[in-house]
C-alpha cells in the first residue's frame, strides 16, 4: 500500500527494504514478539520503495499455448544444505513456516550434485566435485590443480607484509600460479559473485585460505591453522556462543517432528521449491502481513535518516510521500549504493560512497523433449580465458538439477547466465539488453557447448542491474570504518543484507535472524522501550571473523 495521507507516525523498529533481508528481519521480530500487538502503533514497520516483496527473487511462470506450464527463475534458484549455520537458519525458516510440502530436492547421489563442468578450450570439462574425483577426473581445465599444489608446497612463504588485503587472484597466483585461475577459479568466482578474481577481495571471498597464508605461509598445508583461528574468535564472542547452544538444544527437538523431511535433507545438496524460491518469500510475506504488530508500505521509498537529537535516541525516517517515521531502532536493508543518498550532512564511510555491483543477464530457455541435453549435471561455468570467446559466464542445466519444477512436462530447461565481469564491456549500452541480442548469445551458446541446434519453445530474458555487491580489495577494512560510523549512532542504526556477509539467500537469512536477536537485547518489555546500552551495528561478528 502508499501512504500519501498520514504525515507522521512512530514505530519500534523500522526496516528498510523488502528484499528476502528484510523481510527474513521482520519475521524473526514478529516471531520474538508476539506480545506487542496490544499496542496500537505499529511495532514494526518495513518500507519497500517498489511495488513488490522479495528483491531478487523472482519465480515466474508461464503458459504456453499448447498448454505447457514452464517456470522461470529470474534470481537465486537454489539453496545449498552443507549442515553449517546458515543452511540450518534456511532449514529453520522453512520448518517455521510450515512449507515442506513444497520443496523439491537434489539428492547428493544425482548427476546434478556429482557432475560439475567448467568450458574450457572450446568443450566442457570435468570438474571434482569431491576431493577423491580429483584423481579420476583429470580434464584439462583440472590439469593445473596437480602443478599448482605442487607450487604453494614448494614456495617459500611470500605474505605481502605492507599490506592486510590483496586480490583473489594474486593469491592465487602468487601461491598457486596463474593458470589455475584462469582457467577454473575464475569461473568459479564469476558465478558465485558475478565478478572478476582481479577485483575481489582474498580477504572476503577466500577467507580460509588468506587467514592459512597469513598464519603458516603456505595456504595447502595452513588450512587447519586457520579453521582453529575461527573457532578461538568463535569461542571468545559471547553473542555467537549463546546463539549456537540455542540452536543446538532447538535442533534436538526439530529432528524428532517430520523425520522425512530430515532425513531428505541430509541426503541431499540443495533444495527448491516446486514454484521456485519466491515459495519462500511470499510464505515470508504473508506470515508477517497477517501479524497486528506491523505495517508494511510499498512503493514509497525512504528518503532522508536524521541522526538522533543529543536529548534521545529516536530516528527520524522520511519518505517519498512525505511520511516521518519516529523510529527506536532502524534496520537498513537497502543496497550500499542506494544508502548514500539517505544521509545528508554526513562524512560518509567509504563504502557508502565508492562501492560498486556486479549486474547479470539472465535468459531462461526451454526446449521441447526430455534428455536432449548431452550430459547431466548441475551446469557448467567459463573461466576468464573463455568469457569472449562464448559471450557467458556459465549455464544451469535446471530440470537436471530441479525436474519436479517441471511437472512431468515433455520439456528441458535451461538458465544462461551473462554479464557479471564482462557487463561493463558487453551489455552496458542499451541496444545489448535487448531481448533480442541476449537470446541471441544464449542461443549460440547453448548451440557452442552442448551442441544443441534446436529452437527453444520458450524464451525469457532479464536483466538484473547491479543486483551482487563487489567485495572488493580492501573491503573488510570499509566494513570496519563503517562498523565505527554505525556505532556513533548508539546503537540505533542497524545493517543487514548481501553486502555482509554473502551474496547468497542462506547467509542472509542467518545474518537477519541473528540481527533480531541483537536488536532485541536491549528491549525493555516491560516499558517496551529501548534501553541503547547494547549498542550493535549488524557488523559486529563478521568485522571479528575476517
Amino acid at each position: 500500500m502508499s501512504i500519501t495521507k498520514i504525515q507522521k507516525t512512530s514505530s519500534s523498529f523500522t526496516i528498510l527494504g523488502g528484499g528476502i533481508a528484510g523481510l527474513t528481519t521482520a519475521y524473526n521480530l514478529c516471531k520474538k514478539l508476539p506480545h506487542a500487538s496490544k499496542f496500537k502503533k505499529p511495532t514494526i514497520t518495513v518500507v519497500e520503495a517498489s511495488d513488490r516483496l522479495g528483491g531478487w527473487i523472482k519465480s515466474d511462470k508461464h503458459k504456453l499455448s499448447n498448454g505447457l506450464d514452464i517456470l522461470c527463475e529470474k534470481g537465486p534458484r537454489t539453496l545449498r544444505l552443507d549442515g553449517g549455520r546458515e543452511s540450518m537458519a534456511m532449514l529453520e525458516l522453512i520448518d517455521d513456516l510450515g512449507i515442506h510440502d513444497q520443496v523439491i530436492f537434489t539428492p547428493k547421489s544425482s548427476p546434478a550434485s556429482t557432475n560439475r563442468f567448467v568450458y574450457y578450450n572450446k568443450s566442457l570439462n570435468s570438474v571434482p566435485s569431491k576431493p577423491i574425483h580429483i584423481f579420476s577426473r583429470i580434464s584439462p581445465a583440472v590439469r593445473p590443480v596437480f602443478r599448482a599444489l605442487f607450487n604453494d608446497l614448494l614456495t617459500k612463504k611470500n605474505t605481502p607484509t605492507d599490506k592486510t588485503d590483496e586480490s583473489v587472484a594474486q593469491l592465487l597466483e602468487r601461491r598457486f600460479g596463474k593458470k589455475i585461475d584462469d582457467c577454473l577459479s575464475s569461473a568459479i568466482l564469476a558465478g558465485i559473485y558475478g565478478a572478476d578474481s582481479n577485483k575481489l577481495s582474498a580477504r572476503m571471498v577466500l577467507n580460509r585460505l588468506w587467514k592459512a597464508d597469513r598464519l603458516h605461509g603456505k595456504v595447502s598445508t595452513g588450512i587447519n591453522k586457520a579453521v582453529e583461528h575461527s573457532k578461538n574468535i568463535i569461542g571468545k564472542d559471547s553473542f555467537l556462543i549463546s546463539q549456537l547452544d540455542i540452536e543446538s538444544k532447538d535442533w534436538k527437538t526439530r529432528y524428532n517432528s517430520n523425520a522425512d523431511f530430515w532425513q531428505k535433507v541430509h541426503s541431499s545438496s540443495v533444495l527448491s521449491f516446486v514454484d521456485g524460491i519466491q515459495t519462500l518469500s511470499d510464505a515470508i510475506y504473508n506470515n508477517i502481513k497477517s501479524q497486528a504488530n506491523i505495517k508494511i508500505i510499498t512503493q514509497d521509498p525512504c528518503v532522508k535518516i536524521n541522526r538522533p537529537l543529543s536529548s534521545q535516541n529516536t530516528v527520524s525516517v522520511k519518505l517519498q510521500s512525505g511520511l516521518d517515521i519516529e523510529s527506536g531502532k532502524v534496520v537498513n536493508t537497502v543496497p550500499l549504493h542506494q544508502s548514500k543518498s539517505f544521509f545528508e550532512n554526513e562524512a560518509l564511510p567509504k563504502i557508502l560512497t565508492s562501492n560498486e555491483y556486479s549486474s547479470i543477464c539472465l535468459v531462461n530457455l526451454t526446449y521441447q523433449g526430455k534428455g536432449i541435453c548431452p550430459v547431466d549435471g548441475f551446469g557448467f561455468l567459463v573461466p576468464r580465458d573463455s568469457w569472449e570467446e562464448i559471450g557467458i559466464i556459465g549455464v544451469v542445466f535446471d530440470s537436471c538439477c530441479l525436474p519436479g519444477q517441471d511437472r512431468g512436462s515433455d520439456i528441458t530447461r535451461f538458465t544462461v547466465m551473462m554479464g557479471g565481469p564482462t557487463y561493463e564491456k558487453m551489455f552496458k549500452s542499451n541496444q545489448s539488453i535487448q531481448n533480442d541480442n541476449l537470446v541471441s548469445i544464449a542461443t549460440r551458446s547453448i548451440k557452442k557447448a552442448l551442441g544443441i541446434t534446436a529452437d527453444p519453445i520458450h524464451v525469457d530474458s532479464s536483466v538484473l542491474e547491479d543486483c551482487i555487491p563487489l567485495f572488493s580489495v580492501n573491503y573488510h577494512e570499509q566494513l570496519a570504518e563503517y562498523h565505527t560510523w554505525l556505532q556513533s549512532w548508539n546503537g540505533s542504526l542497524f545493517v543487514t543484507g548481501a553486502a555482509f556477509g554473502g551474496p547468497g539467500i542462506n547467509p542472509i537469512i542467518l545474518h537477519a535472524k541473528d540481527a533480531a536477536t541483537q536488536l532485541l537485547s536491549d528491549l525493555n518489555i516491560g516499558s517496551f522501550k529501548h534501553n541503547y546500552d547494547k549498542p550493535f551495528t549488524g557488523l559486529d561478528v563478521i568485522t571479528k571473523l575476517y
